[in-house]
């Protein structure tokens, strides 16, 4: 009878910590998401931010942007792209017209985020 009775323990037990480990990948699985979703909305917003035509939120963008890649570093590539595209259609070359007033200075920014370690 002991023997039946410890089996029996043993069996729950095992169940119990089957559905437990289930239920811990589940809550991984949903930060997880959480955890993606919150980047998306941070990558939206700078995006918005980079795109507008006031200087001062064009440069909470950049910096918004640059607390992303040291958050996510998955993301330095993405970050590094969207800055460098931002500097390619915000400055002149040979033969094209001048950047748009007041966007030196977010430039300037972009260039000085640059140096340092993202």
């Amino acid at each position: 009878m002991t023997t039946i009775a410890t089996l029996a323990v043993a069996g729950g037990t095992v169940g119990a910590l089957y559905f437990t480990n289930k239920s811990l990948q589940a809550t991984t699985n949903q930060n997880r998401f959480s955890q993606q979703t919150a980047i998306t909305d941070r990558f939206r917003l700078a995006a918005e931010q980079v795109a507008s035509e006031k200087i001062n939120v064009r440069i909470s963008g950049i910096y918004l942007l640059e607390h992303l890649a040291k958050d996510s570093p998955t993301e330095n590539a993405t970050v590094y792209a969207i800055l460098a595209a931002f500097v390619r259609t915000q400055t002149s070359s040979a033969g094209c017209p001048s950047p748009p007033a007041g966007s030196l200075a977010d430039i300037a920014t972009v260039r000085s985020r640059e140096t340092c370690e993202l």
